[in-house]
């Protein structure tokens, strides 16, 4: 009996899920609605640094943060850094989420020009962002992570773009883009 179970295994494995391309995202025959042929990373790099100059997004430091918390403010902050897979697909999304709430959103950039990331225990200012939004995350703040603060708190959270997506190996399909723009409404209309 178990030789017969190990033999049905095998041949699934071998005959029932096929790989439609081993380096990308979609790894059987089911509901792969999404092109990743022609997934170009310098095209969504492209777009990222496109997206980030709207006047949507406001470019703060890790310092202005602790400010506007200490100022008891209302308002939407991402952590990204540009090279983030997951971030390159969520700005998009964001982008036209602000535009019809007539949301800003304030970014913090957690790598530096050269990518070294800044989120360690020896950056003071990282350190204090992370104590502001720690009932939230884990052990570090994770990109993309899209906050909610009312009256200097975080209230909710949104990391990475969906559920099961795998930004290193494909692009989200149309299903999975209209789930993470209601997931960012839903969060920048929070109370």
């Amino acid at each position: 009996m178990k030789k017969i179970f190990i033999i049905i295994l095998c041949f699934f494995v071998a005959y029932g899920c096929q790989v439609k391309d081993k380096d990308m995202g979609c790894n059987t025959n089911e509901n792969c609605e999404v092109d990743t042929t022609n997934y170009d990373k310098e095209k969504t790099l492209s777009i990222y640094n496109e997206t980030i100059k709207d006047q949507q997004f406001i470019n703060i430091g890790f310092n202005d943060v602790v400010k506007k918390v200490e100022a008891k403010e209302t308002f939407v902050l991402l952590y990204t850094f540009k090279t983030c897979p997951w971030c390159q697909q969520l700005l998009p999304i964001l982008l036209n989420a602000s535009k019809d709430l007539k949301t800003k959103v304030y970014y913090v950039t957690v790598r530096d020009q050269d990518n070294h990331d800044l989120r360690n225990d020896d950056n003071a200012e990282y350190v204090a962002n992370y104590q502001i939004v720690k009932a939230l995350v884990k052990e570090k703040i994770f990109v993309p992570a899209l906050f909610k603060f009312v009256d200097g708190k975080p209230i909710a959270v949104h990391f990475d773009t969906v559920e099961n997506h795998d930004a290193k190996k494909r692009l989200m399909n149309e299903e999975e883009k209209a789930l993470c723009y209601k997931q960012l409404i839903e969060l920048m209309e929070a109370k």
